[in-house]
């Protein structure tokens, strides 16, 4: 399990199952490279894991970003809490 939202440092093979985030049924590759996309979802960063996913396979070194309700999961939970609409996520 990943404690919090990480952006990767290194990486060798790692998929990640964000399914708890995203419904998706499969694991996800996950890279070091500097994202250059913009405009994308959270979850399509392929650079950044976050708490409430984990590690299927491969190795990764990574820095804590955020952790706790300032994470994107716990931002998801403070949503529901409120009643607010999904839309409001960062």
């Amino acid at each position: 399990m990943i404690p919090g939202d990480v952006r990767l440092l290194s990486a060798k093979d790692l998929f990640v199952s964000q399914g708890s985030l995203t419904g998706e049924s499969l694991p996800v590759e996950k890279f070091c490279d500097r994202e250059t996309k913009e405009g994308i979802s959270p979850t399509e960063l392929k650079n950044t894991c976050f708490m409430g996913t984990s590690v299927e396979s491969g190795t990764a070194t990574a820095v804590v970003v955020t952790t706790e309700v300032n994470t994107y999961f716990g931002s998801m939970a403070q949503l529901d809490h409120r009643g607010s609409d999904a839309n409001e996520l960062r």
